[in-house]
């Protein structure tokens, strides 16, 4: 079995498991050895909580084996941390390469990254799968292939050993908001006294934006004349704008202006938080007797589908959805029996051109 060993004083390893051994200084001062079971991550994580405790009780500054120049911990503290590549990170996604973070430092924080090798990450990998799950597993391991991406850069291994893992992906979505969606779901908002819940529904489906930038969008995107409203992607730094349709105006003239927020708690006259958001909008999404596995998100891909249908161009679609390339657009499009049929119409229009 493949082995990381921990630089955490006073962590030893013993054949029933691993052990926190004070020293002959701190057994005098009342400590005693502590069990700390055989998983490595969590050994080490409660080696290093019961460190800071002892450090906090005798007066000393904690002790920081991050610190240790060459090693994994120093390498995401001092290379990637402070990098572009991390700080352009969109909040959300800064919250799951964090949690990432925590789990391959308590993993390998104090070794060299000489001593993660490809066979000790593909051990690591079926622990994660089997203690986790495959997909949250993978999510762990592509912010290491990142960081050791880095450990390449700065010249502490030659090649980088977490690439090519063949990590699991999420399974395609393909839900869709129809027109009925939509409509109860608005109904049941509103019956709640949470119009603002139906408004965001409404921005995200005509604008066709992520939810993080529909919670923040301010009045002061509106155009005064409610001819257009101006979208700011935080997740690529895009601007764009787009028009205001007759058929979604009303839901914009008839949203008081509580805040500097469209999308205003009628309970707190403050934005929503992202959690409060997403409970509340599961709350309507069951009164109006909807799915469950029909979300916010999905508004994304309803919007672009709809655009699809409607005989859009990809590039007339990218120019309301913001997306970068092509190739991201189609995982969004879902291809069914309207655009099936538009596009057989407009084969046989243009053959009716040709002949004539």
């Amino acid at each position: 079995m493949v082995r990381l060993m921990f630089d955490v004083p006073y962590l030893r390893k013993k054949a029933s498991g691993w052990y926190w051994e004070p020293s002959r200084r701190l057994k005098k001062l009342g400590y005693s050895s502590m069990p700390l079971g055989a998983d490595d991550s969590e050994a080490v994580r409660r080696a290093r909580e019961m460190n800071a405790r002892v450090d906090g009780e005798a007066g000393r500054a904690p002790y920081e084996p991050n610190l240790r120049k060459d090693t994994l911990a120093w390498l995401v503290k001092q290379c990637y941390l402070p990098s572009d590549a991390y700080l352009k990170l969109a909040p959300k996604t800064k919250i799951g390469y964090d949690r990432a973070i925590r789990q391959i430092e308590a993993w390998a924080g104090d070794m060299h990254p000489r001593a993660v090798t490809r066979k000790a990450i593909k051990e690591w990998q079926r622990g994660l799968e089997q203690s986790t799950s495959r997909l949250s597993a993978a999510a762990t391991l592509r912010v290491l292939r990142i960081v050791m991406g880095v450990a390449v850069d700065e010249g502490l291994i030659p090649m980088n050993p977490a690439l090519r893992m063949r990590l699991a992906t999420p399974g395609r979505r393909d839900q869709i908001w129809t027109d009925e969606n939509v409509e109860a779901f608005c109904r049941a908002a509103v019956d709640a006294d949470r119009r603002s819940i139906a408004l965001a529904l409404q921005l995200g489906l005509w604008l066709g934006q992520r939810e993080a930038d529909i919670l923040k969008m301010g009045w002061d995107q509106v155009a005064d004349d409610l001819g257009t409203i101006s979208v700011e992607q935080q997740k690529t730094d895009a601007r764009i704008v787009v028009t205001i349709t007759p058929e979604f105006r009303p839901w914009i003239e008839e949203t008081p202006r509580i805040g500097e927020k469209l999308v205003t708690s009628e309970t707190t006259g403050l934005p929503y938080g992202e959690h409060n958001f997403r409970h509340l909008f599961a709350e309507i999404r069951s009164a109006a007797k909807l799915e469950a596995d029909l979300l916010f998100m999905d508004l994304r891909r309803s919007a672009a589908t709809r655009l699809a249908q409607a005989g859009c161009t990809t590039n007339e679609i990218r120019a309301i959805t913001g997306h970068k390339t092509l190739q991201i657009l189609e995982r969004y499009v879902r291809v069914d029996e309207t655009l099936a049929r538009s596009a057989m119409d407009k084969l046989v229009a243009n053959r009716s051109r040709t002949k004539n």
